[in-house]
């Protein structure tokens, strides 16, 4: 891939200006930045989902591009199958089908016909070899088993999965499509430690060139061989031999000679100008000087070196409600269905107050349900969900669908709130959304800025209750390190569903609530990585 004098804007906001990069064909890149430094921008350009203002995106002939976005839409693919969804990702059933149709043709043709048919024949004949038809069936249970996809749900339609199992089984189709060039965004949100295991071995002796973006550094180090670099600051993109780790080192030496080189050209600077005051009023031989001293200060100015600033981290912070129950929740004999097929069963709990819990078990057993069960966006086939009467509830959803639905500016979004309009901007100043930024429209925000949108407006909320839906999921590293730190600190309950185990660790869970089995059991890594395994075992 070859990328030559690449510029975009969105409205004022300039996204990459004068790019130009050489990507070899068999690299496996990791693409990071801030939030909203345009790394989701980037990809939509090789996929023409949008066009630059000049420049261009150049692929290899032959190309076969996979890939596989953060927010996953299957809503055309409700109808079919899970199974029939994933064979979908190679045309072999189609092929089949016209090597079928002209086998017939063949039958009872002219002589002209029989040679064009003979020749389409063969070609299709090729295709199916290509894409092994003979393997197909070894070739899917492979993918299927690594990313922990239950045989139960292989003939459920696509519309009753979970948001987890519908993001597991897009992953699955885009690996089985066989492209040689992978594309894939934040692709660990939804995987847990033994998918991620897998995904990392079958990554690292993938054949063919790989862009990741993700905020999980260490699944980058077991995979990238090169670090691209999108600088939100300079709007343009650094490619880097070496893995993560790598990368920091390097970068932290560009950092400290950057540093010297500005403190070397602010000294040689002050000193011209100093001369230059000297020799003010002179004349003669002097004068000359003056103004060779002054061509020499015009120069350096001219060429002045930048310094690299740090990248600008949001101060999150939490209000919270000091009345609370003793029992903020409790939840009795809960029983949900969903297309008829049963997913809570006989569920009972009760929260004291303070306590930090994590619901926990593999995709579709329906943790994200019970939360919107809690918040009353569905409702319970049997059971009660008792809520304390001074329980201040603060949600955070992890589909984010308020947010996603809006077609209002960051500005006109939080107009509907009881704060001032200099208190707004004050909060959104704390979320990197400052000047015009305040005009953009929340459909163009990339899914990281969504995510701080949607902690920005938790601010506004009076809480003592915090129920987070993958809350890290699309954040960059240091963002979520600002919401650990604050959640650390927050005085009241926190419900959580998380795959992201050091976010976990970090929070110093109290308690984990075991689906499907709805246990409440002491917080144990350990214990809770070996219900998850065996739970994958005997559920498939």
């Amino acid at each position: 891939m070859i990328i030559e004098n690449l510029n975009l804007t969105f409205g004022t906001q300039v996204i990459f200006k004068n790019c130009n990069l050489r990507l070899d064909g068999n690299c496996k890149a990791g693409v990071i930045g801030v939030n909203g430094a345009g790394k989701t921008t980037f990809f939509r350009l090789i996929t023409n989902e949008i066009l630059p203002d000049s420049g261009k995106i150049i692929l290899n002939k032959n190309i076969r591009i996979g890939y596989l976005p953060q927010t996953i839409d299957l809503t055309s693919f409700g109808e079919l199958t899970v199974i029939e969804y994933i064979k979908q990702g190679r045309p072999i059933d189609k092929l089949k089908d016209r090597a079928t149709q002209l086998e017939k043709l063949m039958t009872s043709c002219n002589e002209l016909d029989m040679k064009r048919y003979l020749n389409e024949y063969g070609e299709v004949i090729g295709l199916l070899d290509f894409w092994d038809q003979y393997e197909i069936d070894s070739i899917i249970l492979k993918i299927i088993s690594g990313m922990n996809i239950s045989e139960n749900i292989l003939n459920l339609k696509i519309k009753n999965l979970s948001g987890g199992e519908k993001s597991r089984v897009a992953f699955a189709r885009l690996l089985y499509s066989k492209p040689n060039f992978l594309i894939l965004d934040e692709p660990t949100n939804h995987l847990d430690k033994e998918s991620r295991d897998w995904c990392i071995e079958y990554l690292k002796t993938y054949k063919g060139q790989l862009l990741i973006i993700s905020h999980d550094y260490q699944f980058l180090n077991s995979i990238v061989d090169k670090i691209l670099y999108i600088d939100k600051q300079k709007h343009n993109m650094t490619l880097f031999n070496g893995n993560y780790d790598h990368f920091l080192k390097i970068y932290q030496e560009i950092k400290l000679t950057n540093e010297r080189e500005v403190k070397k050209q602010e000294a040689e600077e002050s000193k011209l100008k100093e001369i230059i005051r000297s020799l003010e009023g002179v004349s003669g031989k002097r004068k000359k000087m003056a103004f060779s001293k002054q061509k020499a200060l015009e120069k350096l100015q001219a060429n002045k070196i930048e310094s690299i600033k740090e990248d600008k981290v949001a101060k999150i912070k939490f209000n919270v409600y000091n009345e609370h129950n003793k029992v903020p929740l409790a939840i009795k004999n809960l029983y949900f269905s969903y297309a008829n097929k049963p997913l809570l069963k006989n569920i009972n709990f009760t929260i004291g107050f303070g306590e930090k819990i994590l619901i926990a078990g593999k995709n579709g057993v329906g943790k994200s349900t019970l939360l919107k069960l809690i918040m009353k966006q569905l409702t319970p086939n049997t059971g009660e969900i008792v809520i304390g009467t001074k329980t201040k509830i603060a949600y955070y959803d992890q589909e984010q669908k308020e947010i996603n639905s809006t077609k209002e500016t960051i500005l006109e979004y939080f107009k509907h709130s009881n704060a001032t309009l200099k208190q707004i901007k004050a909060m959104l100043s704390r979320y990197l959304f400052y000047g015009d930024d305040l005009d953009k429209y929340i459909k163009n925000l990339s899914p990281g800025e969504k995510c701080r949108l949607s902690f920005a407006k938790l601010s506004l909320i009076d809480s003592n209750f915090m129920i987070l839906d993958e809350p890290t999921n699309h954040l960059d590293f240091q963002t979520q390190e600002v919401i650990l730190n604050n959640l650390k600190q927050f005085k009241g309950n926190i419900l959580l569903v998380s795959h992201n185990p050091n976010f976990v660790e970090g929070l110093n869970i109290d308690k984990m609530f075991i689906l499907p089995e709805g246990n409440m059991l002491n917080y144990d890594r350990k214990k809770l990585e070996e219900i998850q395994k065996y739970n994958e075992k005997n559920i498939k």
